[in-house]
Protein backbone atom coordinates (compact mmCIF):
# COMPACT_ATOMS: atom_id res chain seq x y z
CA UNK A 1 0.00 0.00 0.00
CA UNK A 2 1.09 3.53 -0.61
CA UNK A 3 2.42 5.48 1.87
CA UNK A 4 -0.22 8.09 0.67
CA UNK A 5 -3.46 5.34 1.16
CA UNK A 6 -1.83 4.33 4.78
CA UNK A 7 -2.17 8.09 5.80
CA UNK A 8 -4.86 8.21 4.30
CA UNK A 9 -6.71 5.18 5.99
CA UNK A 10 -5.11 6.62 9.23
CA UNK A 11 -6.74 9.73 9.19
CA UNK A 12 -10.24 7.67 8.19
CA UNK A 13 -9.53 5.35 11.52
CA UNK A 14 -8.50 8.12 14.04
CA UNK A 15 -11.48 10.15 12.65
CA UNK A 16 -13.88 7.42 13.55
CA UNK A 17 -12.92 8.35 17.19
CA UNK A 18 -13.52 10.98 19.28
CA UNK A 19 -9.72 11.75 20.63
CA UNK A 20 -7.62 13.71 19.04
CA UNK A 21 -4.37 11.91 18.14
CA UNK A 22 -0.79 13.75 17.31
CA UNK A 23 3.18 13.07 17.02
CA UNK A 24 5.36 15.70 17.82
CA UNK A 25 9.63 16.12 17.47
CA UNK A 26 10.84 18.22 20.09
CA UNK A 27 13.63 19.92 18.23
CA UNK A 28 17.02 20.95 20.15
CA UNK A 29 16.03 24.54 19.51
CA UNK A 30 12.83 23.99 21.87
CA UNK A 31 10.81 24.04 19.20
CA UNK A 32 8.31 21.70 18.14
CA UNK A 33 7.28 20.08 14.54
CA UNK A 34 4.31 18.27 14.05
CA UNK A 35 4.81 14.90 12.74
CA UNK A 36 1.00 13.64 12.61
CA UNK A 37 -2.33 15.72 13.69
CA UNK A 38 -5.50 13.48 13.52
CA UNK A 39 -8.56 14.56 13.30
CA UNK A 40 -10.78 16.44 16.31
CA UNK A 41 -8.58 19.06 17.39
CA UNK A 42 -10.99 21.75 15.53
CA UNK A 43 -13.59 20.09 18.13
CA UNK A 44 -11.63 20.58 21.28
CA UNK A 45 -10.64 24.15 20.29
CA UNK A 46 -14.12 25.15 19.32
CA UNK A 47 -13.60 25.88 15.40
CA UNK A 48 -10.67 25.80 13.16
CA UNK A 49 -7.06 27.46 13.76
CA UNK A 50 -6.83 30.71 11.45
CA UNK A 51 -4.63 30.94 8.47
CA UNK A 52 -0.96 30.87 8.92
CA UNK A 53 -1.10 30.39 12.80
CA UNK A 54 1.07 27.67 15.09
CA UNK A 55 -1.07 25.04 15.94
CA UNK A 56 0.73 24.46 19.08
CA UNK A 57 1.21 28.25 19.89
CA UNK A 58 -2.73 28.42 19.24
CA UNK A 59 -3.25 25.71 21.68
CA UNK A 60 -1.55 26.57 24.49
CA UNK A 61 -3.11 29.95 24.35
CA UNK A 62 -6.43 28.84 24.68
CA UNK A 63 -5.17 26.82 28.08
CA UNK A 64 -7.24 28.64 30.70
CA UNK A 65 -4.87 30.99 32.88
CA UNK A 66 -5.48 29.29 36.22
CA UNK A 67 -4.52 25.89 34.50
CA UNK A 68 -0.88 26.97 32.91
CA UNK A 69 1.05 25.87 35.66
CA UNK A 70 -0.34 22.16 35.09
CA UNK A 71 0.69 22.52 31.45
CA UNK A 72 3.89 23.79 32.29
CA UNK A 73 4.85 21.09 34.46
CA UNK A 74 3.08 18.16 32.01
CA UNK A 75 5.91 19.70 29.65
CA UNK A 76 8.90 19.74 32.26
CA UNK A 77 8.03 15.77 32.58
CA UNK A 78 8.04 15.27 28.94
CA UNK A 79 11.29 16.88 28.73
CA UNK A 80 12.81 14.62 30.83
CA UNK A 81 11.74 11.81 29.40
CA UNK A 82 8.63 10.62 31.20
CA UNK A 83 5.12 9.84 29.96
CA UNK A 84 2.94 12.31 31.51
CA UNK A 85 -0.77 12.70 31.39
CA UNK A 86 -2.21 16.28 32.63
CA UNK A 87 -6.46 17.61 32.73
CA UNK A 88 -6.89 21.50 32.29
CA UNK A 89 -9.40 23.56 30.61
CA UNK A 90 -9.58 24.71 27.47
CA UNK A 91 -11.27 27.63 26.34
CA UNK A 92 -12.34 27.41 22.88
CA UNK A 93 -12.84 29.57 19.53
CA UNK A 94 -16.64 29.43 20.22
CA UNK A 95 -16.39 30.52 23.36
CA UNK A 96 -16.79 27.12 25.28
CA UNK A 97 -14.83 25.94 27.70
CA UNK A 98 -13.98 22.36 27.84
CA UNK A 99 -12.05 20.19 29.98
CA UNK A 100 -9.15 17.89 27.65
CA UNK A 101 -6.79 15.40 29.41
CA UNK A 102 -3.89 14.66 27.86
CA UNK A 103 -1.99 11.48 27.66
CA UNK A 104 1.49 11.84 26.29
CA UNK A 105 4.65 8.98 25.75
CA UNK A 106 7.64 10.56 25.06
CA UNK A 107 10.49 7.98 22.68
CA UNK A 108 13.82 8.64 21.05
CA UNK A 109 14.69 7.25 17.76
CA UNK A 110 18.12 8.15 16.71
CA UNK A 111 18.61 10.62 19.26
CA UNK A 112 15.81 12.51 18.12
CA UNK A 113 12.67 13.12 20.54
CA UNK A 114 9.10 12.32 19.43
CA UNK A 115 6.10 12.62 21.89
CA UNK A 116 3.01 10.37 20.87
CA UNK A 117 -0.16 12.27 22.34
CA UNK A 118 -3.90 11.67 22.78
CA UNK A 119 -5.72 14.35 23.78
CA UNK A 120 -9.92 13.78 24.99
CA UNK A 121 -12.75 15.55 26.02
CA UNK A 122 -13.47 14.59 29.83
CA UNK A 123 -16.02 17.94 30.54
CA UNK A 124 -18.91 15.33 31.11
CA UNK A 125 -16.42 12.89 32.87
CA UNK A 126 -14.96 16.09 35.09
CA UNK A 127 -18.50 17.17 35.35
CA UNK A 128 -19.75 14.32 36.59
CA UNK A 129 -16.95 13.87 39.27
CA UNK A 130 -17.58 17.46 40.53
CA UNK A 131 -21.50 16.45 40.57
CA UNK A 132 -20.71 13.91 42.58
CA UNK A 133 -18.36 15.19 44.90
CA UNK A 134 -20.82 18.20 45.33
CA UNK A 135 -23.14 15.31 46.15
CA UNK A 136 -21.10 13.32 48.91
CA UNK A 137 -20.17 16.58 50.41
CA UNK A 138 -23.36 17.52 50.58
CA UNK A 139 -24.58 13.40 52.19
CA UNK A 140 -21.93 13.89 54.69
CA UNK A 141 -22.51 17.74 55.95
CA UNK A 142 -26.04 16.30 56.20
CA UNK A 143 -25.18 13.32 57.89
CA UNK A 144 -23.08 15.33 60.60
CA UNK A 145 -26.49 18.02 60.58
CA UNK A 146 -28.32 14.76 61.73
CA UNK A 147 -26.14 13.48 63.76
CA UNK A 148 -25.95 16.99 65.70
CA UNK A 149 -29.48 16.63 65.65
CA UNK A 150 -29.83 13.64 67.07
CA UNK A 151 -27.94 14.84 69.72
CA UNK A 152 -28.96 18.25 70.53
CA UNK A 153 -31.93 20.07 71.53
CA UNK A 154 -33.72 21.91 68.76
CA UNK A 155 -34.84 24.90 70.47
CA UNK A 156 -31.96 25.73 72.74
CA UNK A 157 -28.91 23.62 70.99
CA UNK A 158 -27.70 22.20 74.14
CA UNK A 159 -27.46 18.65 74.33
CA UNK A 160 -30.12 15.86 74.61
CA UNK A 161 -31.36 13.23 76.71
CA UNK A 162 -29.88 11.08 74.03
CA UNK A 163 -26.25 12.69 74.41
CA UNK A 164 -26.81 12.77 77.60
CA UNK A 165 -27.25 8.88 78.37
CA UNK A 166 -24.04 8.28 75.93
CA UNK A 167 -21.71 10.56 78.43
CA UNK A 168 -23.23 8.53 81.13
CA UNK A 169 -22.47 5.24 79.83
CA UNK A 170 -19.00 6.61 79.23
CA UNK A 171 -18.84 8.17 82.42
CA UNK A 172 -19.77 5.02 84.23
CA UNK A 173 -17.71 3.01 82.18
CA UNK A 174 -15.75 0.49 84.85
CA UNK A 175 -12.97 0.24 82.98
CA UNK A 176 -12.09 3.61 83.32
CA UNK A 177 -14.59 5.18 85.94
CA UNK A 178 -13.70 9.13 86.90
CA UNK A 179 -15.61 10.82 89.61
CA UNK A 180 -18.54 13.34 88.06
CA UNK A 181 -21.66 15.02 89.35
CA UNK A 182 -25.25 14.50 87.49
CA UNK A 183 -27.08 17.50 88.45
CA UNK A 184 -30.49 17.62 87.32
CA UNK A 185 -32.63 21.01 87.12
CA UNK A 186 -36.24 21.52 87.26
CA UNK A 187 -37.87 25.76 86.65
CA UNK A 188 -39.88 26.89 89.18
CA UNK A 189 -42.24 29.42 88.01
CA UNK A 190 -41.63 28.46 84.42
CA UNK A 191 -45.44 27.24 83.37
CA UNK A 192 -46.72 30.61 84.69
CA UNK A 193 -44.59 32.95 82.19
CA UNK A 194 -46.02 30.21 79.77
CA UNK A 195 -49.54 31.06 80.21
CA UNK A 196 -48.80 34.85 80.74
CA UNK A 197 -46.89 35.68 78.41
CA UNK A 198 -47.09 33.23 75.38
CA UNK A 199 -44.81 30.15 74.37
CA UNK A 200 -42.92 32.54 71.83
CA UNK A 201 -41.73 34.26 75.14
CA UNK A 202 -41.11 31.07 76.94
CA UNK A 203 -39.12 29.49 73.57
CA UNK A 204 -37.04 32.96 73.77
CA UNK A 205 -36.63 32.39 77.84
CA UNK A 206 -35.56 29.03 77.76
CA UNK A 207 -32.97 30.13 74.65
CA UNK A 208 -31.58 32.71 77.09
CA UNK A 209 -31.17 30.82 80.20
CA UNK A 210 -29.67 27.84 78.07
CA UNK A 211 -27.16 30.10 76.58
CA UNK A 212 -26.17 30.99 80.15
CA UNK A 213 -25.81 27.67 81.42
CA UNK A 214 -23.89 26.90 78.67
CA UNK A 215 -21.10 29.80 78.68
CA UNK A 216 -20.84 28.72 82.63
CA UNK A 217 -20.37 25.21 81.40
CA UNK A 218 -17.52 26.07 79.24
CA UNK A 219 -14.65 23.77 79.78
CA UNK A 220 -15.93 22.45 83.01
CA UNK A 221 -19.03 20.36 82.04
CA UNK A 222 -21.98 19.59 79.89
CA UNK A 223 -25.11 21.63 79.88
CA UNK A 224 -28.13 19.63 78.00
CA UNK A 225 -31.76 20.56 77.77
CA UNK A 226 -33.92 17.17 78.52
CA UNK A 227 -37.45 18.90 77.75
CA UNK A 228 -40.17 21.42 78.71
CA UNK A 229 -38.34 23.06 81.53
CA UNK A 230 -35.81 20.30 82.40
CA UNK A 231 -32.04 20.54 82.21
CA UNK A 232 -29.54 18.49 83.35
CA UNK A 233 -25.68 19.21 83.89
CA UNK A 234 -22.83 16.53 83.65
CA UNK A 235 -19.25 17.58 85.69
CA UNK A 236 -16.32 16.24 86.40
CA UNK A 237 -15.95 15.68 90.31
CA UNK A 238 -18.30 17.12 93.12
CA UNK A 239 -20.45 19.90 92.74
CA UNK A 240 -18.78 22.87 94.81
CA UNK A 241 -21.12 25.57 96.16
CA UNK A 242 -19.93 28.64 94.16
CA UNK A 243 -20.76 26.50 90.67
CA UNK A 244 -24.18 25.61 92.63
CA UNK A 245 -24.74 28.82 93.31
CA UNK A 246 -24.16 30.44 89.93
CA UNK A 247 -25.94 27.76 88.22
CA UNK A 248 -29.02 28.90 90.52
CA UNK A 249 -28.03 32.35 89.01
CA UNK A 250 -27.53 31.70 85.24
CA UNK A 251 -31.40 28.89 85.35
CA UNK A 252 -32.98 32.38 87.07
CA UNK A 253 -35.43 35.28 85.81
CA UNK A 254 -37.33 37.80 87.74
CA UNK A 255 -39.29 40.69 85.75
CA UNK A 256 -42.64 42.94 86.43
CA UNK A 257 -45.10 39.93 87.17
CA UNK A 258 -42.70 36.54 87.14
CA UNK A 259 -40.32 35.11 88.46
CA UNK A 260 -38.41 31.56 87.56
CA UNK A 261 -35.90 29.89 89.29
CA UNK A 262 -34.49 26.68 89.26
CA UNK A 263 -34.08 23.07 91.57
CA UNK A 264 -31.96 20.54 91.32
CA UNK A 265 -31.02 16.95 92.42
CA UNK A 266 -27.56 15.57 92.50
CA UNK A 267 -25.65 12.19 92.11
CA UNK A 268 -22.36 12.01 92.87
CA UNK A 269 -20.96 9.12 90.25
CA UNK A 270 -19.56 6.56 91.45
CA UNK A 271 -19.54 7.04 95.06
CA UNK A 272 -23.82 7.12 94.98
CA UNK A 273 -24.49 5.46 91.96
CA UNK A 274 -22.27 3.37 89.28
CA UNK A 275 -24.86 3.25 86.61
CA UNK A 276 -26.70 5.63 83.92
CA UNK A 277 -30.32 4.57 85.56
CA UNK A 278 -28.99 4.44 89.23
CA UNK A 279 -27.68 8.17 88.97
CA UNK A 280 -30.33 9.45 87.07
CA UNK A 281 -33.50 8.30 89.50
CA UNK A 282 -31.13 9.35 92.70
CA UNK A 283 -31.26 13.04 91.04
CA UNK A 284 -35.01 12.84 90.02
CA UNK A 285 -35.47 11.44 93.61
CA UNK A 286 -33.46 14.67 95.23
CA UNK A 287 -34.85 17.26 92.71
CA UNK A 288 -38.61 15.97 93.10
CA UNK A 289 -37.98 15.98 97.21
CA UNK A 290 -36.48 19.44 97.09
CA UNK A 291 -39.39 20.94 94.66
CA UNK A 292 -41.56 19.46 97.38
CA UNK A 293 -40.52 20.27 100.72
CA UNK A 294 -40.35 23.92 99.21
CA UNK A 295 -43.81 24.01 97.65
CA UNK A 296 -45.21 22.44 100.89
CA UNK A 297 -43.68 24.99 102.75
CA UNK A 298 -44.92 28.07 100.88
CA UNK A 299 -48.26 26.81 99.97
CA UNK A 300 -48.45 25.26 104.16
CA UNK A 301 -47.70 28.67 105.18
CA UNK A 302 -50.13 30.18 102.75
CA UNK A 303 -52.85 27.57 104.29
CA UNK A 304 -51.88 28.26 107.99
CA UNK A 305 -52.84 31.94 107.56
CA UNK A 306 -56.10 31.62 105.40
CA UNK A 307 -57.00 29.28 108.64
CA UNK A 308 -55.80 31.00 111.01
CA UNK A 309 -57.80 34.34 109.55
CA UNK A 310 -60.63 32.13 109.22
CA UNK A 311 -60.55 30.88 112.69
CA UNK A 312 -60.33 34.48 113.74
CA UNK A 313 -63.56 35.19 112.66
CA UNK A 314 -65.38 31.77 113.34
CA UNK A 315 -63.66 29.96 116.20
CA UNK A 316 -66.27 27.02 116.38
CA UNK A 317 -65.68 26.94 111.96
CA UNK A 318 -61.97 27.02 112.47
CA UNK A 319 -62.02 23.45 115.22
CA UNK A 320 -64.34 21.99 112.36
CA UNK A 321 -62.17 22.20 109.73
CA UNK A 322 -58.99 21.01 111.95
CA UNK A 323 -60.91 17.85 112.92
CA UNK A 324 -62.15 17.45 108.69
CA UNK A 325 -58.27 17.78 107.95
CA UNK A 326 -57.23 14.91 110.01
CA UNK A 327 -60.08 12.66 109.20
CA UNK A 328 -59.24 13.04 105.86
CA UNK A 329 -56.01 12.83 106.62
CA UNK A 330 -56.37 9.38 108.34
CA UNK A 331 -59.15 8.27 105.25
CA UNK A 332 -56.15 9.28 102.41
CA UNK A 333 -54.35 7.16 104.24
CA UNK A 334 -56.03 4.30 104.21
CA UNK A 335 -56.88 4.55 100.25
CA UNK A 336 -52.75 3.95 99.25
CA UNK A 337 -52.64 8.03 99.10
CA UNK A 338 -48.94 8.61 98.57
CA UNK A 339 -47.27 12.22 100.71
CA UNK A 340 -48.11 14.92 98.08
CA UNK A 341 -51.49 14.11 97.53
CA UNK A 342 -52.17 13.48 101.76
CA UNK A 343 -50.56 16.69 102.05
CA UNK A 344 -52.50 18.75 99.31
CA UNK A 345 -55.93 16.14 100.64
CA UNK A 346 -55.53 18.06 104.03
CA UNK A 347 -54.46 21.72 102.73
CA UNK A 348 -57.74 21.43 101.11
CA UNK A 349 -59.76 19.80 104.32
CA UNK A 350 -58.89 22.50 106.21
CA UNK A 351 -59.58 25.25 103.41
CA UNK A 352 -62.93 24.10 101.88
CA UNK A 353 -65.27 26.56 103.82
CA UNK A 354 -63.18 29.31 103.55
CA UNK A 355 -65.56 30.66 101.20
CA UNK A 356 -67.69 31.45 104.33
CA UNK A 357 -65.69 34.14 105.42
CA UNK A 358 -68.01 36.02 103.07
CA UNK A 359 -71.07 35.21 104.61
CA UNK A 360 -72.87 36.93 106.70
CA UNK A 361 -73.06 35.70 110.49
CA UNK A 362 -76.54 35.99 111.14
CA UNK A 363 -76.75 33.58 108.33
CA UNK A 364 -73.67 31.04 109.47
CA UNK A 365 -75.52 30.93 113.05
CA UNK A 366 -78.51 30.70 112.12
CA UNK A 367 -80.82 28.49 114.11
CA UNK A 368 -83.55 26.47 111.73
CA UNK A 369 -83.37 25.49 107.94
CA UNK A 370 -82.08 27.99 105.64
CA UNK A 371 -84.88 29.78 103.23
CA UNK A 372 -84.48 28.93 99.28
CA UNK A 373 -82.89 32.74 98.70
CA UNK A 374 -80.52 32.27 101.94
CA UNK A 375 -79.67 28.96 100.21
CA UNK A 376 -78.67 30.13 96.55
CA UNK A 377 -75.93 32.35 98.76
CA UNK A 378 -74.91 30.15 100.95
CA UNK A 379 -73.98 27.53 97.94
CA UNK A 380 -71.73 30.19 96.78
CA UNK A 381 -68.76 30.13 99.54
CA UNK A 382 -66.79 26.65 97.43
CA UNK A 383 -66.29 29.42 94.45
CA UNK A 384 -65.16 32.39 96.85
CA UNK A 385 -63.45 30.22 98.66
CA UNK A 386 -61.58 28.51 95.22
CA UNK A 387 -61.22 32.31 94.06
CA UNK A 388 -59.19 33.56 97.15
CA UNK A 389 -57.11 30.49 97.21
CA UNK A 390 -56.22 30.29 93.91
CA UNK A 391 -54.53 34.10 94.53
CA UNK A 392 -51.57 31.65 95.15
CA UNK A 393 -50.19 29.77 92.26
CA UNK A 394 -49.25 27.01 94.74
CA UNK A 395 -52.42 26.32 95.69
CA UNK A 396 -54.49 26.06 92.69
CA UNK A 397 -54.58 22.85 92.73
CA UNK A 398 -56.04 22.62 96.26
CA UNK A 399 -58.49 25.94 94.85
CA UNK A 400 -59.72 23.41 92.63
CA UNK A 401 -60.49 20.28 95.22
CA UNK A 402 -61.96 23.12 97.44
CA UNK A 403 -64.64 24.13 94.69
CA UNK A 404 -65.79 20.01 94.22
CA UNK A 405 -66.15 19.53 98.24
CA UNK A 406 -69.44 20.25 98.42
CA UNK A 407 -70.79 17.99 95.53
CA UNK A 408 -72.57 14.41 95.22
CA UNK A 409 -71.45 11.89 94.01
CA UNK A 410 -74.92 11.59 92.22
CA UNK A 411 -74.55 14.95 90.44
CA UNK A 412 -76.69 16.67 92.89
CA UNK A 413 -73.96 18.55 94.74
CA UNK A 414 -73.05 22.36 94.00
CA UNK A 415 -71.89 24.68 92.73
CA UNK A 416 -71.15 22.69 88.86
CA UNK A 417 -72.94 19.44 89.45
CA UNK A 418 -70.26 16.87 88.71
CA UNK A 419 -70.85 13.57 89.49
CA UNK A 420 -68.88 10.32 90.21
CA UNK A 421 -65.03 9.84 89.44
CA UNK A 422 -65.09 13.68 87.49
CA UNK A 423 -65.41 14.63 91.31
CA UNK A 424 -61.53 15.02 92.51
CA UNK A 425 -60.63 11.81 95.04
CA UNK A 426 -59.79 14.34 97.65
CA UNK A 427 -63.47 15.88 97.11
CA UNK A 428 -65.00 12.99 97.32
CA UNK A 429 -63.11 12.26 101.10
CA UNK A 430 -63.44 15.71 102.31
CA UNK A 431 -67.49 15.38 101.52
CA UNK A 432 -67.84 12.14 103.70
CA UNK A 433 -65.52 13.61 106.56
CA UNK A 434 -67.48 17.28 106.73
CA UNK A 435 -70.80 15.17 106.56
CA UNK A 436 -69.27 12.76 109.43
CA UNK A 437 -68.09 16.12 111.79
CA UNK A 438 -71.03 17.84 111.04
CA UNK A 439 -73.53 15.16 111.99
CA UNK A 440 -71.64 14.32 115.19
CA UNK A 441 -71.14 17.96 116.24
CA UNK A 442 -73.72 20.48 118.25
CA UNK A 443 -75.33 22.86 116.86
CA UNK A 444 -78.22 25.12 117.85
CA UNK A 445 -80.49 23.95 115.97
CA UNK A 446 -80.70 20.12 117.21
CA UNK A 447 -77.87 17.99 119.23
CA UNK A 448 -75.41 15.76 117.71
CA UNK A 449 -75.42 12.43 116.58
CA UNK A 450 -73.68 9.41 117.96
CA UNK A 451 -70.28 8.14 115.92
CA UNK A 452 -72.42 4.97 115.06
CA UNK A 453 -75.41 6.68 113.77
CA UNK A 454 -73.11 9.26 111.77
CA UNK A 455 -71.32 6.04 110.43
CA UNK A 456 -74.57 4.17 109.47
CA UNK A 457 -76.23 7.76 107.81
CA UNK A 458 -73.18 8.28 105.74
CA UNK A 459 -73.68 4.27 104.51
CA UNK A 460 -77.47 5.40 103.43
CA UNK A 461 -76.05 7.92 101.45
CA UNK A 462 -73.37 6.02 99.67
CA UNK A 463 -73.54 6.11 95.84
CA UNK A 464 -75.99 8.95 96.35
CA UNK A 465 -74.41 11.91 98.06
CA UNK A 466 -71.19 10.04 98.88
CA UNK A 467 -68.51 7.79 97.08
CA UNK A 468 -69.29 4.41 98.21
CA UNK A 469 -64.89 3.94 98.52
CA UNK A 470 -64.73 6.73 100.37
CA UNK A 471 -67.55 5.86 102.99
CA UNK A 472 -65.82 2.17 103.18
CA UNK A 473 -62.72 3.80 104.00
CA UNK A 474 -63.90 6.22 106.71
CA UNK A 475 -65.69 3.19 108.40
CA UNK A 476 -62.57 1.13 108.42
CA UNK A 477 -60.82 3.77 109.85
CA UNK A 478 -63.24 4.76 112.50
CA UNK A 479 -63.41 0.68 113.77
CA UNK A 480 -60.20 1.39 114.07
CA UNK A 481 -59.96 3.50 116.99
CA UNK A 482 -62.69 6.15 118.73
CA UNK A 483 -64.05 9.25 117.70
CA UNK A 484 -61.29 11.33 120.11
CA UNK A 485 -58.55 8.77 119.44
CA UNK A 486 -59.07 10.11 115.62
CA UNK A 487 -59.13 13.11 116.30
CA UNK A 488 -55.85 12.71 118.52
CA UNK A 489 -54.10 11.56 116.09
Amino acid sequence: MAAADRAAALLRITGSIDDYLYTNEHLFDGSRRSVYSGANRERLMGGAIPAGADAATEWEQRIVPEDWPLHLAHRERLGRGESSEVVYRLLGYDGVTRWVCARTRPSRVDGRLFVDGIVSDVTARVEAEKALLASQTELREQMELNAHQALHDALTGLANRRKLLLDLDAATDRSEVVDHTLVLCDLDGFKLYNDSFGHPAGDALLVRLSRRLESLMAGTGVAYRLGGDEFCLLLPGPLDEPTREAVGVALSEKGEGFTVSAAWGEAAIPAEAQTPDAALSLADRRLYERKQGGRRSTSRQIADVLTSALTERNPELGLHLQDVAELASLVGIRLGMGPADLDELRQAAQLHDLGKMAIPDELLQKAGPLEPDEWRFMRQHPVIGERIIAVAPCLRSTATIVRASHERFDGGGYPDGIAGTTIPLSARIIAVCDAFSAMVGERPYRNGMSAAEAIEELRRNAGTQFDPEAVAAFAHVLCECTLPELLAS
